[in-house]
């Protein structure tokens, strides 16, 4: 412990004695005297929230002088005359015509620009439209020409059968089944109609008599669907008035 004091008390000497030689080098070198220490004691005299509220005073004084220097000033100006008042009432006038005007030429640019737009709009679901319409159009005329050579080779496989097959045949393209009260029943008799109207009149007349002698009430409703399906293909030719 009598150490550490030791200890203590020489490096208390060393630094007095560091400072009073660098007093000494500021007084020897004219770089420090009574009214330098004078001004510095002055400097640290005041703390540093005494510091802040003499600036702030200070600016509060340069903005009330301020203010009364315009006031001053605006008191010095003269009036404005008639004529002067006129000139700023139209000068402003003017300024706010040129804003309408601007206004108006821009909400007239952006009514153009949607009127564009919408134009375009509809020209493309035209355009659309037609491209859809002239698709189906082709679709279609592709799958009747596909379903005309499918008929047209079925129907060669039927009249090269014999009349009794070919019946058979028929009644099956027409879903045929046998009824318990006796004959046929027929679930669509559209396909035997279609493919005995499109045969030659020998084949017809030959599968229709072989068709009578096993069952004549389905023979009697295809010459009735025969008689009704030309009625139709011709009123389908007629054009409207």
């Amino acid at each position: 412990m009598k150490k550490f004091w030791s200890v203590l008390s020489f490096m208390a000497i060393v630094n007095l004695l560091a400072i009073l030689g660098f007093v000494g080098w500021l007084s020897s070198t004219q770089r420090l005297n009574m009214d330098r220490v004078r001004a510095v004691r002055g400097v640290l005299a005041p703390t540093l929230a005494d510091e802040v509220a003499r600036l702030a005073d200070e600016e509060a004084k340069d903005q009330e002088a301020k203010k009364a220097v315009d006031e001053a000033t605006k008191a010095a100006r003269p009036p404005m005359t008639a004529q002067e008042k006129v000139a700023v009432r139209l000068d402003a006038t003017e300024l706010d015509t040129q804003r309408y005007k601007r206004l108006q030429a821009d909400i007239e640019a952006m009514q153009a620009s949607l009127r564009a737009q919408q134009d375009k709009l509809v020209a493309d679901r035209r355009a659309f439209d037609e491209e859809r319409a002239a698709f189906a159009r082709a679709r279609s005329e592709v799958e009747d020409k596909v379903k005309d050579e499918q008929f047209k080779k079925t129907l060669a496989v039927v009249e090269a059968m014999d009349a009794k097959t070919a019946v058979l045949t028929l009644k099956q393209m027409m879903g045929a089944t046998d009824d318990p009260n006796g004959g046929t029943k027929i679930a669509d008799t559209g396909p035997g109609i279609a493919y005995l109207n499109a045969m030659s009149a020998g084949k017809r007349n030959e599968l229709l008599s072989v068709l009578a002698k096993t069952d004549a009430g389905l023979a009697a409703k295809l010459l009735d669907g025969l008689r009704s399906f030309g009625q139709s293909a011709r009123a389908s030719e007629v054009p409207p008035k």
